[in-house]
């Protein structure tokens, strides 16, 4: 029963009570409300005996991760004694931007990528009457997510897509009010197995893979999809946070030793990293350890040069790609994020260490 995992679908029942004929109206509205409150009430008995808390166990887990996020459990090393920004009350303008365009569109969790047949149900609809407001429930109740939890607003993050949208994309299918054409169905079903596709490879297997990284968004197309700079549950190889810069190996990377800032690249796979800082930057660089090869292929940012270390290492330049501009989790202020993408050809499967330093944009105009 979605009400029970988070208070926000209680919104469900407004297009419930405007499909009801105006002459049973009444009477049908007072049954749906007492029908809402037996639900919550039978769910909250079998609570208390097993918890000893009247709160729904969903509605509980969001008030206990709530609290525990206020005791700074979930804050970057340098702001620790900050309260985190995604339990803060109020509007930001830029957070709720970026994250209007990762619900439609994340590269882990859009509705379009994983919810693709929702544009043939909406297709199906005449427009009008009563589904409207159907409609127009669930994409606010979607929106409402992402002001209330900015921060994890897909419910992760073992979740495959956005697990919050599942029952409202479920409420969708009493949208269409004509037949939906067969040949809809098939480009949806072709589109849609173009980015699924790796759930089923193997079937059974779980949101995350062995490698730590989400088996659904894993596919080539899912890479030139926006990443989703502002949710702090995605899975990944881990994060850093050092010399004022915090970085997430996002793809083709992990965290060896955070505290030391040294991550390690899986072979010759692409290797994506989020880094975030408080000024703007002109580039980052890696260092990498000795016997390193000394070619590097740059897809996000821009190739800037190579530096040969008199220890035998060898050190990559990448100009810095456009920056997004919004809060972290950890802090109040603004802060400059970049996604930056490379791959060193031809290292085959040979694990390579590294260390990242990035480069302000006025150091450079130093120089």
């Amino acid at each position: 029963v979605p009400i029970l995992h988070h208070p926000l679908y209680l919104l469900l029942l407004l297009p419930a009570a405007v499909a009801i004929p105006a002459s049973r109206r009444r009477s049908a509205i007072a049954a749906l409300g007492v029908g809402a409150v037996l639900v919550l009430l039978v769910f909250g008995i079998a609570d208390r005996a097993a918890s000893d808390s009247w709160m729904p166990s969903g509605w509980r887990a969001i008030v206990l991760v709530s609290q525990q996020d206020e005791k700074g459990g979930s804050t970057a090393a340098e702001e620790s004694s900050v309260l985190p920004a995604a339990m803060r009350p109020g509007l930001d303008g830029r957070v709720l931007g970026w994250n209007l365009v990762y619900l439609a569109a994340g590269r882990n969790v859009g509705i379009l990528p994983f919810f693709l047949p929702v544009v043939v149900l909406l297709g199906a609809w005449r427009g009008g009457g009563r589904r409207s407001t159907l409609v127009v429930v669930v994409f606010v109740t979607a929106v409402l997510f992402a002001l209330v939890e900015p921060f994890n607003f897909f419910g992760g993050p073992g979740a495959v897509a956005n697990r919050w949208f599942v029952p409202l994309y479920g409420a969708l299918w009493f949208v269409p009010s004509r037949p939906v054409p067969r040949s809809w169905m098939a480009l949806t079903a072709l589109g849609a197995a173009l980015i699924v596709w790796p759930l089923w490879l193997p079937p059974g297997g779980g949101a995350i893979g062995s490698d730590g990284f989400y088996r659904h968004s894993s596919s080539q197309l899912c890479r030139w999809l926006p990443y989703e700079t502002t949710q702090r549950a995605l899975a990944s190889g881990g994060e850093s946070s050092r010399a004022r810069l915090w970085i997430r190996a996002v793809a083709g990377a992990r965290v060896i030793d955070g505290s030391r800032g040294l991550f390690e690249l899986s072979g010759d796979a692409w290797a994506e990293l989020l880094v975030a800082a408080p000024v703007p930057l002109d580039s980052i660089f890696l260092d990498l350890a000795k016997g390193a090869r000394t070619e590097i292929e740059v897809g996000r940012g821009e190739f800037g040069g190579t530096v040969f270390q008199p220890n035998g290492g060898v050190g990559f330049e990448i100009l810095a790609p456009r920056r997004r501009r919004h809060r972290m989790w950890w802090t109040e202020t603004t802060r400059d994020v970049y996604l930056f993408s490379f791959r060193m050809p031809g290292a085959g499967d040979t694990p390579i260490r590294f260390t990242v330093a990035g480069l302000p944009t006025d150091s450079r105009q130093k120089q």
